[in-house]
């Protein structure tokens, strides 16, 4: 059997030799119609939910998920990718680590390279390949119990380099920022003080990246009306752009909103719909936003139950979903990837079995 698979891998290998797949690279998604609605979903079951409330009728809506670096399972996630395109929704990948002692453990180089290996196997539905590096690095839970604006920016450089020469379709992203965290030594970082650093250890580091990914949450306490501006809003986004222009000198770039959402809990149904409403068709307007993806489609715990679209312990939806599905949404038509050759993919089945 394994000389077999050896000869397989060997006439593969030779055959996509003669025949060389062609290089693509990323384009900037804005200058096609892009459809701006999305959710951020956890399981592959949350598919079919996602996209009958951000497509529309044949159209291209969007999802972010995450995947950590122990759940690197070919069987897993090639079948996600494939129900993706199937269903027509675009991915945006953050990756993450793993849980280690009560913190996300920090990444190091190699955490990269084989996200960007096992990335680059997955057959993604357009040419563009969103991949977001880790979250909100200016709390220290998600950088291994520490504040190190240094670290988060050398490794988000080294992104750069290592999914790029892996493969030039790879558009990468920062990790969203807590907008509205205050400086408390040892917990979280004011995030101007922490771009500030980032940009004193790597000089040009956002310049280097391909879009901006923002949280906008509406406020701490993620109450506030949609129509409040500013850093503490869901505006937020528009006060991290001028910030950065003026600051590092990045000017406009594609704006990618993957996390936002109000607290169920404490606001009314018919409120929370209201505001979605209103964010959509008023307020999230700008021409550079590619995707909105609010947290979370389905959530069944307690712990953010408050920001779930689907009921805790129902299979059933807040008004929100229902007011969402029925907004109208522009038919994108983004730039579809190329299909791999049946036997490149095998070939690169048989390689990565002895990595993953």
């Amino acid at each position: 059997m394994k000389a077999l698979r050896l000869f397989l891998f060997v006439l593969i290998f030779n055959l996509f030799l003669a025949f060389p797949a062609h290089l693509y690279a990323i384009y900037n998604p804005t200058d096609v119609p892009v459809n701006k609605y999305g959710i951020h979903i956890l399981d592959i079951s949350d598919i079919d939910d996602a996209a009958k409330l951000v497509n529309g009728q044949g159209n291209w809506g969007n999802v972010t998920f995450v995947i950590q670096d122990d759940d690197l399972n070919i069987d897993k996630w090639k079948p996600f990718f494939l129900a993706l395109r199937e269903k027509r929704l675009i991915p945006i990948v953050r990756i993450a680590t793993h849980v280690e002692n009560g913190n996300w453990a920090k990444p190091t180089e190699e955490t990269l390279r084989k996200f960007a290996d096992f990335l680059e196997f997955m057959p993604w539905p357009i040419e563009n390949r969103y991949v977001i590096i880790f979250n909100e690095p200016n709390m220290a839970g998600e950088w291994g119990g520490d504040l190190s604006p240094a670290e988060y920016a050398r490794i988000l450089s080294k992104a750069v380099s290592v999914f790029k020469s892996t493969d030039p379709n790879f558009f990468i992203l920062n990790a969203g920022f807590n907008s509205t965290a205050q400086n408390i030594s040892g917990k979280t970082m004011d995030v101007t003080l922490y771009w500030q650093w980032m940009n004193e250890a790597v000089p040009g580091i956002f310049t280097m990246i391909d879009g901006w990914v923002s949280h906008p949450y509406p406020d701490g306490n993620f109450l506030a009306s949609p129509y409040k501006s500013g850093r503490y809003s869901i505006q937020a986004y528009k006060w991290e752009e001028e910030y950065l222009k003026n600051s590092f000198n990045t000017g406009s770039r594609p704006v990618f909103i993957t996390e936002t959402g109000w607290n169920a809990d404490q606001l009314s149904s018919d409120t929370v719909s209201d505001y979605y409403k209103i964010a959509f068709t008023e307020i999230w307007t700008d021409t550079n936003i590619v995707a909105i993806t609010p947290f979370v489609l389905s959530y069944q715990d307690n712990l953010f139950s408050r920001f779930s679209w689907k009921i805790l312990g129902q299979n059933s939806f807040l008004k929100q979903y229902d007011v969402v599905k029925q907004l109208p949404k522009v038919m994108a038509k983004p730039i579809l990837g190329p299909v791999s050759p049946f036997g490149v993919l095998l070939a690169k089945e048989l390689a990565l079995e002895n990595i993953f």
